[in-house]
């Protein structure tokens, strides 16, 4: 196991402000102010032939009665596009405009990112300070974590939306920083010790503003409005961090509806450093024009890192400063995408052409990304190659060893209306595979995880989840093309021995567990009831998104003591299993 060095800043407690470079802030602002100004007058003088694209790819969303979706885009400090799809508000009819404010949900993290740089080259913190020196309380597990870590999701810490969720929380419910800090506190193991993996977790940037607030001894918000978005000219833009503030020109936002055709989403949300930040297109775009002439500190490794690079020294993803760093199309592209309450957000610069788009919608029914790149794709095409055409063959022969397939044998099942029913087995060290009541297909083994069988063209290719399982099957031949989960026969006389009541210390919640013909049930006062499937023994997964899967553990007399669940960014959280006549608290 591999832990970074420590070193601690000379002054770690002792706020400062960061160095702003000698022309003052408001030579930068004017800067921007007037650019927009020229930029938005060349609108008519563009190329009409991009504008048309793009108006033709976002009129889906033109609509007078429905959320949509507001884009900027701009090239080298001239804006190319800037124009608002659809409804804001859907009580008042309020359209959207470049001027409306969003919750951009994660796209704060390269705010909260830059905070951290700032206040490290000021040396009011050091990137290598282990975060219990800024933070009391913490557990000891957090000892060994460090601020980079922390930047880089590399600090196993567990990520609260799931955490809070299953907890008893509801997403719509009032969430707080303090909230979030409180769950830390009472966490009772990490995904994984530091720096062994990497894995999204909200939670480590809500640390960093509770850092940064701690060595300035002001409000994350506060400090930002004065050293980040005054200084850019981001006049709409703040972190929100006490509810009931009056926001206006405020976007809501909404899903589609069986009852009525738009329902909107409650939004409480004040977790600041991870989300919470409200701001326009306008504005992002102001912040995308910073990097073409940076003006908030001076050279060092933020800058370095986000800027200097040439395409082939970027691995194709990496995380740090709260921005996802690669290629696209041969660029060089930093990027990140935000989602929350019904809003969806997506921030794209390649700094090699001083190109950036922003998109942003209070509608759930949207993919944010896969429109923010077809927009970037009609304002920089992508470099057309002539490729040759790949010709798959089937290899002929085993080429792995008989007893690495073991791993795979079982049953599987297909859900929905062609649904299938699947055996994976082994005989004399061969592989066969039954696809309902059809006679068993002999399979050639390709490697670990591939089988074919030459006459039928069938291919069968498995993969697990990140955790192990379940198993999945993949099958794929001329006349089929279908994914089968593996499946577990429950016992017809419903085995009652999951049955009882279990409890987290972690998250001081109680789910009750009962048996049911198809499998198990957990139900929790404020959730309701969960169904989980089993797919082997002691296995079960969920539908429901915070309880993906869970397994029960078994003491040395094979007894039930309790239960693990993972969720997609959550590992072995631990409930216990009541014994009779236990207390029902800690």
């Amino acid at each position: 196991m591999y832990h970074t060095p420590f070193f601690r800043s000379k002054n770690p407690l002792i706020p400062r402000a960061p160095r702003i470079r000698q022309q003052g802030w408001l030579q930068p602002l004017l800067g921007v102010t007037g650019c927009f100004l020229v930029s938005l007058q060349l609108l008519q003088a563009q190329d009409v032939s991009v504008q048309e694209q793009l108006d033709a790819l976002l009129s889906e969303y033109q609509q007078p009665d429905a959320p949509g979706i507001v884009v900027g885009v701009l090239e080298k400090g001239v804006t190319l596009y800037l124009k608002g799809f659809g409804v804001a508000n859907l009580e008042t009819r309020a359209p959207i405009t470049p001027t409306t404010v969003f919750d951009v949900a994660s796209l704060a993290k390269q705010f909260t990112g830059i905070t951290i740089a700032m206040l490290a080259a000021e040396e009011a913190l050091s990137l290598e300070d282990p975060i219990t020196s800024h933070l009391e309380g913490l557990p000891d597990f957090c000892q060994t974590i460090t601020v980079s870590q922390l930047l880089k999701h590399t600090s196993g810490i567990r990520d609260w939306p799931g955490l809070l969720v299953l907890g008893g929380l509801r997403l719509e419910d009032s969430i707080t920083l303090k909230d979030i800090h409180s769950m830390v506190k009472n966490q009772r193991a990490l995904n994984f010790p530091p720096d062994e993996e990497s894995l999204y977790t909200n939670t480590g940037y809500n640390l960093l503003a509770l850092i940064a607030e701690r060595v300035t001894t002001d409000r994350f918000s506060d400090w930002t409005d004065q050293h980040l978005f005054t200084p850019l000219g981001m006049s709409n833009s703040f972190f929100h961090q006490s509810q009931g503030r009056i926001i206006k020109s405020l976007a809501r936002s909404y899903a589609p509806s069986d009852r009525q055709k738009w329902t909107e989403i409650g939004n409480q949300l004040t977790a600041v450093g991870s989300s919470s930040l409200f701001t326009t297109v306008e504005d992002l775009l102001r912040w995308i024009q910073h990097f073409d002439t940076p003006t908030l500190l001076e050279a060092g490794d933020y800058y370095e890192d986000l800027l200097s690079k040439r395409p082939n020294e970027t691995p194709e993803s990496r995380y740090h400063w709260g921005l996802l760093e690669g290629t696209y199309e041969g660029k060089r592209q930093f990027h990140h995408g935000g989602a929350w309450a019904g809003f969806h957000t997506y921030l794209i610069y390649l700094p090699e052409q001083q190109l950036g788009v922003v998109a942003l919608s209070n509608r759930t029914d949207i993919h944010i990304d896969a429109i923010s790149y077809k927009i970037l794709d009609v304002v920089s095409p992508p470099i057309e190659e002539t490729k040759t055409p790949i010709i798959e063959s089937a290899p002929r022969g085993p080429n792995t060893n008989p007893d690495e397939g073991l791993v795979w044998v079982g049953h599987y099942q297909s859900e929905g209306k062609e649904a299938h029913r699947i055996q994976f087995s082994r005989s004399n060290e061969a592989y066969r595979i039954k696809i309902d009541d059809q006679e068993p297909i002999p399979l050639a083994p390709i490697d670990q995880n591939h089988y074919h069988n030459e006459e039928t063209a069938l291919n069968v290719a498995f993969s697990t989840q990140h955790i192990g399982w379940p198993r999945r099957l993949k099958l794929t031949s001329s006349s089929l093309n279908t994914t089968v989960i593996e499946t577990f026969d429950w016992p017809q006389d419903r085995n009652s021995e999951y049955d009882g009541t279990y409890y987290s210390k972690e998250l001081k919640a109680e789910y009750r567990i009962s048996t049911t013909k198809a499998g198990l049930t957990a139900t929790h006062h404020r959730h309701g009831s969960i169904n989980l499937t089993p797919t082997s023994k002691d296995r079960f997964i969920s539908k429901t998104w915070f309880w993906k899967q869970s397994e029960f553990k078994r003491d040395r007399d094979d007894e039930i003591m309790g239960l693990e669940i993972n969720q997609s960014r959550n590992r072995g959280i631990l409930f216990t299993k009541r014994r009779s006549g236990s207390p029902t608290r800690d």
